[in-house]
């Protein structure tokens, strides 16, 4: 038996799902989440990420793990126990593009009930039911947070000045914030509580 690691994103834009159609002759065809396996040095998150954008363009931005599915697949003379560990993620837009190097032929963001009815495999139906309960309970927390914080606010905008921004945290010593579209930002934060708060923050949905 031989054990595998991947990971990969529910991804959603606007309350709709990011799926893609993977078509591997005499094997399968159908609609999946993004996923992958993890490489060496990498951690779950930035395989997940990677991932995403590797097989459908999207840059997706994580809000939080939602857990992991499990399944087992025969190879020639073997057999593949994979473990599957999930994030739910946000992206800026609509676009995607299909990874055909990797047989996916189509791709596209559907809403809840279509993503649901769609994909192929019930473990990755379980894991959306689950990713899209925590994404509508984030949105709720968010709006609850910001009614009663006279100092913050909810704000839904098209404005994209301060999206995609990169977290990389480094051995517990220091953490770089960066943008790199315009305007690029770029800065190290030392300071052991302000990495601290860093480390733990969970960050708000901001939709158009």
């Amino acid at each position: 038996m031989i054990e595998a690691t991947s990971c990969g994103g529910v991804v959603i834009f606007r309350g709709k799902i990011l799926l893609l159609y993977k078509n591997v002759k005499h094997k399968y065809e159908g609609w999946v989440l993004p996923k992958g396996t993890v490489e060496p040095g990498e951690t779950h998150e930035q395989t997940a990420v990677r991932e995403v954008y590797e097989e459908s363009g999207v840059h997706g931005t994580i809000i939080k793990y939602v857990g992991k599915s499990q399944y087992s697949f025969s190879i020639p003379e073997d057999t593949v126990e994979k473990e599957v560990h999930w994030y739910l993620m946000v992206s800026s837009g609509y676009y995607s593009r299909p990874q055909r190097e990797e047989y996916f032929v189509d791709s596209g963001y559907y809403k809840y009930h279509e993503a649901y009815h769609l994909l192929k495999f019930s473990n990755e139906r379980q894991i959306l039911e689950k990713a899209y309960q925590e994404y509508l309970e984030h949105i709720d927390q968010t709006e609850q947070f910001a009614a009663v914080h006279p100092r913050c606010r909810l704000e839904l905008t098209a404005d994209s000045t301060f999206r995609n921004l990169q977290i990389v945290m480094h051995e517990g010593r220091w953490a770089m914030v960066s943008k790199e579209k315009s305007p690029a930002i770029h800065f190290v934060i030392r300071h052991a509580k302000l990495r601290s708060a860093i480390e733990s923050f969970e960050p708000p949905l901001v939709e158009e």
